[in-house]
């Protein structure tokens, strides 16, 4: 019998088989980012109309630091596409805003993975108070860099009356929360595909997010009219 030698396969499967990857990894981000963006973009403040929250950045960051620098091109672009298909579906932003807010987004995601990189190697865990003091810093900057860019393309732009330092804030804040509260959570959700937790250790998180959870209905469900009941929710935060 006669079998087809590896030379033999079509150069254009090869191709789709080297891009397929990162097309998935995009289209996949792409369509996360873009629900996120939405979510986002319903929950806007008063009056500078910055979200006040955006877990796309932390989606976007964390995938770029648990995957490493494969990732960035296909990141990147699905961040792109999602923020300007978002931005537009909103009749709120005009193009040229978006294809810079964009930008802001796409550009911040990298800054985070390549900050964590160069100082913490390409497996970086939060499994250390350098690393995790690392990760607050990388997210610090970041947002304060992009936040630079996008508080004056919303004057520019005359998207808002407030004050450019109001607007820069807002834009800091809600990315920063953003980062923090997803991107742990991405990474973690990498390495736990990479290296499964035996049951043990999904025992201990179990527990963990049990307390918490009942923790947490307790000290929330305390009425918050003095000072002292506050206390209980302060403490578990």
């Amino acid at each position: 019998s006669r079998t087809a030698a590896p030379q033999d396969t079509p150069a254009c499967s090869r191709g789709w088989s080297s891009w397929a990857p990162a097309v998935s990894l995009m289209t996949a981000v792409g369509a996360v980012y873009f629900l996120a963006t939405r979510l986002s973009l319903a929950l806007l403040t008063t009056p500078e109309g910055v979200a006040a929250f955006w877990p796309g950045a932390g989606i976007a960051a964390g995938t770029i630091v648990a995957l490493g620098p494969a990732a960035r091109a296909p990141v990147a672009v699905g961040v792109m596409a999602a923020t300007i298909l978002a931005s537009l579906a909103g009749d709120r932003i005009a193009l040229p805003a978006a294809l810079v807010f964009a930008v802001c987004n796409a550009g911040e995601a990298l800054l985070v993975g390549r900050l964590i990189e160069r100082h913490h190697g390409l497996h970086f865990s939060l499994d250390s108070f350098p690393r995790v003091l690392g990760f607050f810093l990388a997210t610090g900057i970041s947002t304060a860099a992009s936040g630079v860019l996008a508080a004056a393309a919303f004057a520019v732009f005359s998207i808002t009356d407030a004050p450019v330092v109001t607007t820069w804030l807002h834009w800091f804040t809600s990315d920063a929360f953003g980062i923090v509260a997803m991107a742990p959570l991405v990474i973690g959700m990498v390495h736990s595909l990479r290296d499964p937790p035996d049951l043990a250790q999904v025992a201990e998180g179990a527990c963990i997010l049990a307390v918490l959870a009942v923790a947490s209905v307790f000290c929330f469900g305390w009425p918050t009219s003095n000072w002292f009941t506050i206390l209980p929710p302060a403490m578990l935060l």
